[in-house]
């Protein structure tokens, strides 16, 4: 049997339209906010870019790229 594995959820903004929606994660594997990620919009109908828009349920809060966890 399979080992189930926990996922949760990070919440995109498309940079075109607007449309905000989820895309799944491993936990332990998140981003910051402002991470941007190439998915498909279904208002666009195209790939475009998505702008992470959540990101202070991390330990330590919203990180920035290069920026260190609040300890």
């Amino acid at each position: 049997m399979a080992k189930q594995r926990r996922i949760d959820r990070r919440l995109f903004k498309c940079t075109l339209c607007g449309l905000e929606q989820y895309a799944p994660c491993r936990i332990g594997h998140r981003s910051y906010a402002g991470h941007i990620k190439h998915m498909y919009c279904i208002n666009c109908r195209e790939r475009t870019e998505h702008r992470q828009i959540d990101g202070s349920h991390m330990k330590g809060g919203s990180k920035e790229p290069g920026e260190l966890p609040a300890s």
